[in-house]
């Protein structure tokens, strides 16, 4: 079978379910946005040393991308559908808990860097937070699987900020505190 269809040589293309939409309808926005979320972390996995567990979840993460994908694709997809995502923002949770134990407590805000394993994943950070944001303008048009997606994204963000975090306190790197150049 060959990569190429010529489906979409005329500016539309298919979604599931055979409905053919304009390559500039905004389900595509968040579609690619969902996709580059998902390379950003596959760029992350191939340029840091996680362990095994980090890396198995980190995978199982871009899985759930292609998953979420694919039934926000699909325009019969029903808030059921999306239930699954449920007791995986749980999993997420516990992630982040386990990371923060050893952190230092964050009372300050704090600017994207430190090592280039932590910037690397504050970059992802930021592809998820757009995404989260194509994902918002969605809903305001098709609600099913709103509250489920939602809650799954926001988390993964929240994952990638203590993530960074961490990576950078393993390698004795400091948070850069952000500091008002005005005051």
């Amino acid at each position: 079978m060959s990569v190429y269809t010529r489906a979409g040589d005329t500016g539309k293309t298919y979604l599931i379910g055979n409905t053919r939409h304009s390559k500039d309808s905004s389900i595509f926005e968040v579609l690619g946005t969902m996709d580059e979320f998902n390379v950003s972390l596959g760029l992350m996995l191939s340029d840091i040393s996680f362990s095994k567990d980090a890396s198995d979840f980190l995978v199982t993460v871009q899985g759930d991308l292609f998953k979420l994908g694919s039934l926000i694709a699909n325009d019969k997809s029903k808030d059921e559908d999306f239930k699954w995502l449920a007791p995986r923002v749980g999993l997420v949770e516990d992630y982040i808990d386990e990371l923060e134990q050893d952190l230092p407590k964050l009372e300050n805000f704090i600017l994207p860097g430190g090592t280039p394993a932590a910037a690397r994943v504050h970059m992802a950070r930021t592809v998820c937070r757009r995404c989260e944001r194509a994902l918002v303008g969605h809903f305001e048009k098709n609600d099913e699987g709103k509250k489920c997606t939602l809650m799954y994204i926001n988390r993964l963000s929240d994952l990638l900020f203590v993530l960074a975090r961490f990576l950078n306190f393993n390698e004795n790197v400091e948070d850069i505190i952000w500091i008002d150049s005005d005051e």
